[in-house]
């Protein structure tokens, strides 16, 4: 919770400065950069966070086949004995 109300703070913060900044007298070509300030960050924002997104799917960690089959099939066996599976679904192994 403190988290969320400490990027609250900041957010607010950063916006109470740019809507300041525009009510400065400024050149048109710098007022048409501040207004298009938001947009940018916006989609720098995005971009960075695809950017995040697909380097940890490139460096998503794998496990071995043989193991996963292990844990897989020693699962169905303690969920059989406690009886959430019944009995009779049998996996077919291809």
């Amino acid at each position: 919770m403190l988290r969320i109300v400490r990027l609250l703070g900041y957010f607010c913060t950063v916006t109470l400065v740019w809507l300041a900044s525009l009510q400065l007298n400024l050149s048109d070509s710098l007022r048409a950069i501040l207004q298009i300030l938001p947009l940018y960050a916006l989609v720098s924002f995005g971009l960075y966070s695809l950017g995040v997104i697909g380097l940890s799917i490139l460096t998503f960690p794998t496990c071995e086949g043989d193991s996963l089959k292990k844990d897989i099939l020693d699962a169905e066996t303690d969920l059989r004995k406690l009886g959430v599976m019944p009995l009779d679904s049998v996996r077919k192994q291809k």
